[in-house]
């Protein structure tokens, strides 16, 4: 469906009658995580493999489970995310600094569990949302395993 130009909110919701869910933009990279056993792996929308954030890696394989998680990495400081600039200085690196990721850290905001090996993987995605929100998963926090 290509988006078009809406007046006002109300013209919007005319649209989904069923309603609509809304996220946060953030400025980062959206990118789907992949735990399978300890075995993490990160990859960009384009299915490109994701390595240049490997402080990221232990917290996720942390969380119980097999799982996908659909989310934006995203320069993090001090409970809020910095300008998407910041976290360029992190792309495409051939040797990874060990300093940048003290001075640039990053997080994981998760918006959606698209597969978890369980029995009520196929669920709607705003009773997935719930879920996430009631497991207390949205941020993989990159100093511990604790999500906020």
């Amino acid at each position: 469906m290509l988006a078009s130009p809406a007046e006002t909110p109300a013209e919007v919701l005319e649209n989904f009658p069923a309603g609509v869910l809304v996220e946060d933009k953030y400025d980062g990279i959206r990118a789907q995580a992949h735990k399978s056993g300890q075995k993490v792996m990160l990859f960009s929308r384009t299915l490109d493999e994701i390595v240049e954030f490997p402080e990221l890696f232990a917290p996720l394989a942390a969380l119980p489970g097999e799982f996908i998680l659909d989310g934006e990495i995203l320069a993090w400081r001090d409970g809020r995310p910095l300008p998407f600039t910041e976290l360029q200085k992190r792309l495409g690196r051939k040797q990874p600094d060990l300093w940048l990721s003290h001075e640039i850290p990053v997080s994981f905001v998760v918006f959606d569990l698209p597969y978890r090996l369980n029995p009520q993987n196929a669920r709607e995605l705003h009773i997935r949302r719930v879920s996430l929100t009631g497991e207390h998963l949205r941020t993989v926090d990159t100093k511990g395993a604790n999500p906020h």
